[in-house]
């Protein structure tokens, strides 16, 4: 006996569409190991897939979201597939906000936004977090139309989830704000004499300042591939 074959696409209907998903989904079983390679390839599949109405690319979202969390969570390199994923993730924010709207029962309009929010702040980049305002206000507004106490604690979740993450920024951002403060750079020898021998904060960062106009493309370096890159010219991979 054989299988019969997947429907045909009809206008309207995004039915086939949802079924070319359902052997993705099977593979993702926890018990079934996956290479490196066919996650990604996987990825790149399903963020290729034509899905044309709002609950098919929730599903195709949905999806997304269970093999990027498996591929974060093995330190797998997917920079290359981060903006396709972030675009994504950015559309399902918009059909969930147009779901509820209509008040179209799909229940992944609850449970998406707010994974979302959970990958947003997994993947930890200054694009993925710029659409932290986006997701939080679209898990707010599921929570005031489907008003029951999962989505009420989903939201609560979501806020602490963020604060959470801000928190440990702050504490970041106390770290290097003390490594400045205990290691100013001496004054130049070249001052001019008629300047105090006792400088403020502002002055022992002038040199800096004017080092940065004298160098305009210091302003738009990027940090991260200048702390990644060796001296000798190649890249500089830091652990094992």
């Amino acid at each position: 006996m054989t299988c019969p074959s997947p429907p045909a696409p009809k206008p309207g209907d995004y039915t086939a569409e949802l079924i070319r998903l359902l052997p993705t989904s099977v593979s993702l079983d926890p018990s079934v190991a996956a290479e490196d390679a066919g996650l990604l390839s996987t990825l790149s599949n399903i963020l290729h897939g034509s899905h044309t109405q709002s609950p098919s690319v929730m599903a195709q979202t949905n999806l997304v979201l269970c093999l990027v969390r498996r591929i974060l969570s093995q330190n797998v390199d997917m920079s290359n597939l981060a903006e396709q994923v972030l675009d994504l993730l950015r559309k399902a924010l918009g059909c969930a906000r147009s779901m509820v709207e209509d008040c179209c029962p799909w229940h992944q309009v609850a449970n998406v936004p707010f994974h979302i929010i959970c990958v947003l702040l997994i993947m930890d980049t200054r694009s993925s977090l710029a659409m932290l305002p986006d997701a939080i206000q679209t898990v707010g507004l599921v929570a005031s139309i489907y008003d029951t106490e999962t989505m009420r604690e989903a939201k609560r979740t979501a806020y602490l989830l963020v604060l959470l993450h801000q928190q440990r920024r702050k504490d970041d951002l106390a770290v290097f704000s003390k490594a400045l403060a205990d290691n100013q750079p001496e004054p130049r020898m070249d001052v001019p004499s008629h300047n105090p021998t006792s400088f403020s904060n502002s002055d022992d960062h002038a040199w800096l300042e004017a080092l940065v106009a004298d160098l305009p493309s210091l302003r738009d370096a990027d940090l991260d591939e200048f702390l990644n890159t060796d001296m000798t010219g190649g890249p500089l991979f830091l652990g094992a």
